[in-house]
């Protein structure tokens, strides 16, 4: 196991989604320039939590892309389902605002085209669970969350990003 040193603090990758961020589900370059987070040049991998409202297994998609340093195409990086566990969030892990919403305790990947595959930490445990991904050259990053409205679906999800050298 390897043990990283933190170069980033946590930060908000993509708060309080309540609806399907793109509505064909494919690239789009305007959204992907106004929302994307852009990777610190020290930064070798990252790692992603989720958490959401409103319920213990509820769910969302995700498809996570990204754009190399040598800029080229957006590459789809991962795709998969965030489901909620019953660990509580109290209070916003980034600003400290009070909200009633769940830890993901499971998240899974079944796109398998990226050149290393995610590491998934903690699945199914009931505790947080990490997403973490080497970045490989890439200098960007845009999280699409898809939700929906199934009867299963989780009403609200945010995710918030750390890197590692």
């Amino acid at each position: 196991m390897a043990l990283y040193k933190h170069k980033m603090p946590w930060e908000s990758l993509n708060p309080y989604v309540t609806a399907t961020t793109l509505a064909s589900r494919e690239y789009d370059e305007a959204v992907y320039n106004a929302h994307k987070y852009t990777i610190p040049n020290d930064v070798n991998s990252i790692t992603i939590a989720f958490y959401g409202t409103d319920a213990n297994n509820e769910d969302a998609g995700y498809i996570l892309w990204g754009r190399r340093r040598t800029n080229g195409p957006i590459e789809k990086i991962a795709a998969g389902v965030v489901t909620l566990g019953s660990l509580a969030v109290t209070k916003d892990p980034i600003t400290k605002v009070t909200v009633t919403a769940f830890w993901a305790d499971t998240i899974t990947d079944t796109h398998d085209a990226w050149l290393k595959s995610p590491a998934i930490a903690g699945a199914g445990s009931n505790d947080i669970c990490y997403f973490s991904i080497d970045t490989f050259g890439l200098k960007d990053l845009y999280l699409e969350i898809d939700i929906d409205g199934g009867s299963n679906e989780a009403a609200s999800i945010s995710a918030i990003i750390t890197g590692q050298a």
